[in-house]
């Protein structure tokens, strides 16, 4: 296997952990723009970021602790993969993002802006996660789903189809939500609940509750 990077001694300002160092380019990496000698982002060792295939720490983002970024995977901007989190396959986690524990971004899963992924939860597939939203414990978003704003989805609900979770929404406590309905404000009542709507609606439904 050949070197796709190597680690130099610049460490970043400021940082909450003393052990990352900057790394650097040994290859081009067209896929994300990324030539030879370019200075990537940042990482504790080398098991933080594989040399095989495309995958990069770009620009002031952080890998460290157990994590790991392999496959196709982009981590960049000022993004935060740490503990024992995977990014793998497809994904991006970039602006503030920050994935930690065990979770796991995976498929073309899009994670962005402040989101929070962590605890054991998973995001896979086409899902995109942004805004505020928190997606933790044993959640799982997949599908074309969305969660944003200001929305949590937590206790191991599910998400999935072309579902939308946002505003203050809170899905919690084994609910799953299915197909194209789309979750907002408060709806903490929402536990041990299926929800769904058929995929041939013309028009996307939407249920609200305050």
């Amino acid at each position: 296997m050949t070197a796709k990077y190597e680690i130099t001694k610049h460490s970043p300002s400021n940082t909450y952990n003393p052990r990352l160092f900057r790394i650097r380019a040994l290859r081009n990496i067209p896929k994300f723009g990324v030539k030879k000698g370019d200075l990537g982002g940042f990482v504790e060792h080398e098991g933080n970021l594989s040399h095989e295939g495309d995958c990069w720490v770009g620009g002031g983002a952080h890998v460290s602790g157990n994590a790991q970024v392999s496959g196709n995977a982009y981590v960049f901007e000022y993004a935060r993969v740490i503990d024992n989190a995977c990014i793998t396959e497809n994904a991006q986690v970039y602006d503030h993002a920050c994935i930690y524990n065990d979770a796991r971004v995976y498929g073309n899963a899009c994670i962005y802006n402040d989101a929070r992924v962590y605890g054991n939860a998973q995001v896979f597939d086409a899902a995109r996660v942004f805004g505020n939203a928190k997606i933790f414990d044993n959640t799982t978003i997949w599908g074309h789903s969305n969660a944003f704003e200001n929305s949590q989805i937590y206790c191991s609900s599910s998400v999935n189809g072309y579902a939308s979770v946002s505003g203050n929404a809170r899905i919690c406590n084994h609910a799953h939500i299915w197909v194209c309905i789309g979750v907002r404000r408060c709806l903490r009542d929402w536990q041990n609940s299926d929800i769904w709507a058929c995929p041939s609606s013309r028009k996307r439904p939407s249920i609200w509750r305050g």
